[in-house]
């Protein structure tokens, strides 16, 4: 019995030794310019959003955010990547300080509010050319948003916050520019959709309203296209 297992333990060893010999032995009598090794990107930078339609109108404002994916190679020809992207976009912030009498004494109260975007999204994306320095592509992305808006209180030390969970896709072309080594710059240019969802919007042209934060916000219900630029360095391994 333990002969029979080691041997069902040595015969997909010796198969796997056998290919990695013959794979090692290809790879060596290959031109060596031709050699493809499957890599890895981590890409990190900057975004740009312009609210269009509905969106534009509500909004009335640029936002600007962060991203951070990860992708992977799955082929070389087709040269074809997947992975996820996370983000974070920031769609308006307003600070206030009040001043309220307690006890006798005049003590200052601040008030903040935030809202932001934070989009998970799944990412394909397909080189259509062989590889150069100048490298285009297209992409397509897709996956949930979180919509949130977080107020925040110093006197007294509470906050109170609203969030809604929508769906969005994108469709983008860019390009990747190869600087040195598995270094890149990439710049990406997208058409983000995303379902009806609920969201709000920071009336700046108002007094804050200290008893009822969500007094200062207008809620709005409407897809969210917008174009998004994005700037990013990006780093294979």
């Amino acid at each position: 019995m333990r002969q029979n297992a080691l041997r069902y333990l040595l015969l997909p060893l010796a198969i796997c030794f056998h290919v990695l010999c013959v794979a090692q032995e290809d790879v060596a009598q290959a031109d060596t310019s031709q050699t493809v090794f499957v890599t890895n990107r981590l890409i990190g930078g900057f975004t740009i959003g312009l609210p269009q339609s509905d969106y534009k109108a509500n909004l009335d404002d640029l936002f600007g955010g962060i991203r951070l994916a990860y992708l992977k190679e799955l082929s070389y020809e087709p040269w074809v990547f997947a992975g996820v992207e996370l983000s974070y976009w920031q769609l308006s912030s307003r600070t206030d300080l009040t001043e309220e009498e307690i006890d006798g004494e005049f003590v200052e109260n601040s008030y903040t509010a935030t809202t932001f975007i934070v989009p998970l999204q799944a990412v394909l994306r397909l080189y259509p050319l062989s590889e150069h320095r100048v490298n285009p592509f297209l992409e397509g992305r897709f996956g949930p948003k979180f919509i949130g808006t977080f107020t925040n209180y110093r006197v007294p030390d509470r906050s109170v916050d609203r969030s809604h969970l929508g769906f969005g896709y994108s469709g983008a072309l860019g390009v990747s520019i190869n600087i040195v080594d598995t270094y890149t710059i990439e710049v990406r240019g997208s058409y983000d959709f995303s379902t009806a969802t609920s969201y709000w919007v920071d009336d700046e042209t108002l007094p804050a309203v200290f008893a009822d934060p969500f007094a200062n916000f207008e809620r709005f219900n409407s897809t969210m296209p917008s174009v998004l630029i994005d700037i990013s360095a990006s780093m294979s391994f």
